[in-house]
């Protein structure tokens, strides 16, 4: 699900141990290959399901990164401007983006009694929050983001990237997705092949300066998006049993689409409405435990075949 949240309200996500027994509680899946996962299938169909695999499609939001990456953007691009502007005159911005923390708290009650926003209008309420704040912030501030990943989440992407080809499907923004295809490549290699996210759109305003002004259009707003990007890039890669790291229902359509293809998906402490649609949950707040068992399951060698985008 796709949430911003700004200014002093802002909170990274924390899982306690009453947390994870319910994620694990929702499932019935019965192999625990290591400690903290949990396998719809034996050892011996899980490693067969990996070794298939030939493209990865992985989430950002609550999965490579604890929260929601937008949201955390817009934590640090609000204290820069408090604490250390680029222009005295970039304070004006505050108000709006608390007028957004405010929205959030209201989003945040209106959850735990079942009224949701749909994605759309979120959306709308970050372009309103965040319109007119120089483009210099969003690329300083998003440099950040990467480093605040799961344990181990960086060093099990680039662990699948060596093999075959891996990329990013988010409904979060271009910039963040971008930079982390940044610092994953940074050796020179690409681990990350492809970054399909919402585009946001920088305008210059009447000081010459560039100004965030708005969203793309079309958006990515739902599962349907996601699952019709992932079979377009199949398609380009000539790729046919997809490995799925989500954590959410915006996920759901895609696991759904690995698991009958004879790939494989991987939940990263899933919604406990979700987390029987996984084949694989990650049970702790870590990529520590799927690392392992990737390193015990998987050759380091580069797997052959698909075609180069």
């Amino acid at each position: 699900m796709f949430v911003f949240y700004f200014g002093g309200v802002y909170q990274r996500h924390v899982y306690d141990k009453e947390t994870m027994k319910t994620i694990v509680a929702a499932t019935s899946h019965p192999y625990v290959p290591v400690p903290n996962l949990r396998s719809r299938f034996c050892p011996d169909e899980l490693r067969e399901r990996l070794l298939r695999s030939d493209i990865v499609a992985v989430d950002l939001d609550e999965c490579v990164n604890p929260g929601f990456s937008q949201t955390e953007l817009g934590y640090l691009i609000f204290f820069a401007i408090a604490t250390k502007p680029l222009a005295s005159s970039d304070r004006r911005f505050l108000p709006q983006m608390l007028a957004g923390g405010a929205y959030i708290r209201k989003v945040s009650f209106l959850s735990r009694i079942g009224r949701i926003p749909s994605n759309q209008e979120l959306m709308q309420r970050y372009e309103k929050s965040m319109r007119g704040i120089p483009e210099a912030y969003f690329f300083t501030q998003a440099r950040r983001i990467p480093t605040r990943s799961f344990s181990g989440a960086l060093e099990t992407l680039r662990l699948l990237g060596r093999r075959v080809p891996l990329g990013f499907i988010s409904l979060g923004i271009d910039i963040i997705a971008e930079e982390y295809v940044r610092q994953l490549n940074c050796d020179g290699k690409p681990h990350v092949r492809f970054a399909d996210s919402n585009r946001i759109i920088f305008a210059t305003d009447d000081n010459g300066r560039r100004v965030f002004e708005r969203y793309h259009a079309p958006l990515l707003v739902g599962p349907e998006d996601k699952l019709r990007i992932l079979k377009l890039r199949m398609a380009q890669l000539d790729a046919s049993y997809p490995l799925v790291i989500g954590n959410s229902n915006d996920e759901i359509a895609m696991a759904t689409l690995a698991r009958n293809s004879g790939g494989l998906s991987i939940g990263i402490l899933p919604a406990r409405c979700d987390a029987s649609e996984f084949d694989l949950m990650v049970t702790t707040p870590s990529w520590l435990p799927l690392l392992t068992l990737l390193e015990k399951m998987l050759p380091m060698t580069k797997k052959t075949g698909g075609k180069a985008l």
